[in-house]
């Protein structure tokens, strides 16, 4: 689940930072072992992105394509059509991983944008769609505006 690594990851990051004083040094490298370490992660994190856009791409279930999306490296625009499939409390809580409230679509707000990049980073608008539509998502590379994937269900 890259969602949940993804939290894990900035918990335990944020805990130990906070608990044992270490500071980021990814960009103070000062040894060529620092560098060389730095270096190595950046292209690994570099080929996890490729190996996810590549996942978004090709996934064909609903659940699985929406926790892919909870990443501040996308931009992501869902419009909701018919809401009749979010009535299940895993739908509900797929949802609101991304920071959408299932409340504001029941009441009408269907498009939603979501840019984890801005200090308000989901916004929500009504728009006309179609009856037969589940939803239609948008997705984005937040730095380039690169569109990764664009689907219907």
């Amino acid at each position: 689940n890259p969602a949940g690594a993804k939290k894990l990851s900035h918990c335990l990051g944020g805990y130990i930072c906070d608990r044992y004083g270490l500071a980021d040094r990814r960009n103070t490298a000062q040894s060529q072992e620092e560098q060389k370490t730095v270096a190595d992660w950046q292209e690994n994190a570099v080929a996890y992105r490729k190996q996810k856009d590549e996942m978004i791409r090709t996934q064909e279930g609903l659940k699985r394509y929406l926790v892919l999306l909870y990443d501040r490296d996308y931009e992501v625009t869902v419009t909701f059509g018919d809401l009749s499939w979010l009535d299940e409390d895993e739908e509900i809580r797929l949802v609101e991983n991304l920071g959408i409230d299932p409340e504001r679509v029941r009441g009408g707000e269907n498009r939603i944008s979501i840019r984890r990049s801005e200090e308000d980073p989901v916004s929500y608008e009504t728009v006309e769609t179609d009856p037969q539509l589940l939803l239609r998502v948008s997705v984005k590379d937040a730095k380039t505006g690169e569109v990764i994937d664009e689907r219907e269900y």
